[in-house]
C-alpha cells in the first residue's frame, strides 16, 4: 500500500483530492477522507458466490436488459454503444442514478455516542448500554467512538463507515452496517484501498462488457 497507489484509484475512479479543503478539523483521519470527492456513483465488482463465478454473474444487476436492446448500434458504432452505457450508469450527478447496489460518496461525521452532540439527542434512543458496550469491545477501546459515514448503498450493507480512532490515516478500515440498527452488524469490508479495488472504474465496466461481447460466448449478456 502506498498513498500514491491510493490517489491513483481514486482518480481513476473520477474522484477528485480537494488539497485547499477550507474545512478544517482537528482529527487529520476525518480531514483525509472530507478532502476526497466523486462525481459518480459506484458499483461493486461481482465476486465468486457458492452459486455463480464472478465471470458468470451480470457485472451490473440488470444490465443485460439495458444492453439487449443496443445491441445494433454494438454491431454499427461501438463508441457511441459504450458512451450511451456510461452515460446511464454514470450520469453527471450520482443522486441522479438510482440503479439497485450503487453506491453513493456521501461522506458525514456520524457522532451517536457522543453525549451533547445532535447525532446523540435523535440516535441515543437505539443504543442501550448493553449495544454501547458490545460496539466498544468490537472497536477494542473504552473510549468514545466517533465515525464518519462515507456511502450509502441499497444494498447491504447499505452504510459504509470508518472509526475516526483509526491510527491508519491513509489507509483506515472500511466497515459496513445497516442504517435500521446502526452497529447492530458490523462487516468488515477491508482497507480503504481494498474497498477502492471493489469498485468498477467506468473503464473497467466497458472492458468487462466488452470482453464478453468479443468472445462471443453464451454469457450473462
Amino acid at each position: 500500500m502506498s498513498i500514491e497507489s491510493i490517489n491513483k484509484r481514486i482518480y481513476d475512479l473520477n474522484g477528485v483530492i480537494l488539497s485547499n479543503n477550507v474545512q478544517t478539523h482537528q482529527n487529520p483521519l476525518m480531514e483525509r477522507m472530507l478532502s476526497i470527492e466523486f462525481k459518480f456513483g459506484f458499483y461493486l465488482k461481482p465476486v465468486d458466490t457458492p452459486w455463480a463465478k464472478a465471470h458468470e454473474q451480470e457485472p451490473i444487476v440488470d444490465i443485460g436488459d439495458f444492453i439487449e436492446p443496443l445491441m445494433p448500434l454494438y454491431l454499427e458504432n461501438q463508441s457511441l454503444f459504450f458512451q450511451k452505457i456510461v452515460d446511464n450508469y454514470f450520469p453527471d450527478n450520482q443522486l441522479d442514478c438510482e440503479r439497485c447496489g450503487q453506491i453513493h460518496w456521501l461522506p458525514k461525521l456520524f457522532t451517536p455516542l457522543t453525549i451533547g452532540s445532535g447525532d446523540y439527542e435523535e440516535w441515543m434512543w437505539m443504543f442501550t448500554d448493553e449495544a454501547i458496550d458490545k460496539i466498544k469491545a468490537f472497536f477494542q477501546t473504552e473510549d468514545n467512538i466517533e465515525f464518519l459515514l462515507l456511502a450509502t448503498s441499497d444494498g447491504y450493507p447499505d452504510t459504509y463507515f470508518i472509526s475516526l480512532s483509526d491510527q491508519n490515516i491513509n489507509n483506515p478500515t472500511i466497515y459496513g452496517t445497516d442504517r435500521t440498527g446502526y452497529f447492530s452488524e458490523i462487516d468488515v469490508i477491508g482497507s480503504f484501498e481494498e474497498f477502492l479495488n471493489q469498485l468498477f472504474t467506468q473503464d473497467e465496466l466497458i472492458q468487462t462488457i466488452k470482453t464478453a461481447l468479443d468472445n462471443c460466448e453464451e454469457s450473462y449478456l
